[in-house]
């Protein structure tokens, strides 16, 4: 069996308490730590993450350990293969982590100035 472990970085519904959180539980997660990002955070009927590594803001999110093999799963979780977001590398103090940032156009986003998906979205969190 495969034990590789890979670290992911998530900022929206897949962290805990949001809506797409049970995928994280389905693929035995396991909570590192929370982060910032450089960068942006929009909200656009989902959230979406600009990477920006010279950016003053900051954008918070969960980091996990999941098995390497479960990459893929999130990425079809993410619309990675319909061209919806893009998975990229980048390292913090807790490692390499993985992170997905959407490809779409944000025209109609709107700016989360405080990084922090649940300040937008606080009532549709799920609670547990």
């Amino acid at each position: 069996m495969d034990d590789e472990r890979v670290l992911v970085w998530v900022y929206g519904t897949l962290r805990r308490n949001g809506a797409l959180h049970d995928h994280m539980t389905h693929i035995k997660a396991e909570w590192v730590s929370d982060e910032r990002l450089p960068g942006k955070l929009f909200e656009a009927g989902y959230p979406v993450f600009v990477y920006d590594d010279e950016a003053v803001s900051s954008v918070l999110g969960e980091v996990y350990s999941i098995p390497t093999v479960d990459l893929a799963y999130l990425d079809h979780i993410e619309g990675v293969h319909h061209g919806m977001y893009t998975r990229h590398q980048t390292t913090l103090d807790v490692g390499e982590v993985h992170y997905y940032t959407n490809l779409r156009k944000l025209s109609h986003a709107i700016h989360v100035a405080s990084g922090n998906y649940f300040d937008w979205v606080g009532s549709y969190l799920v609670e547990g």
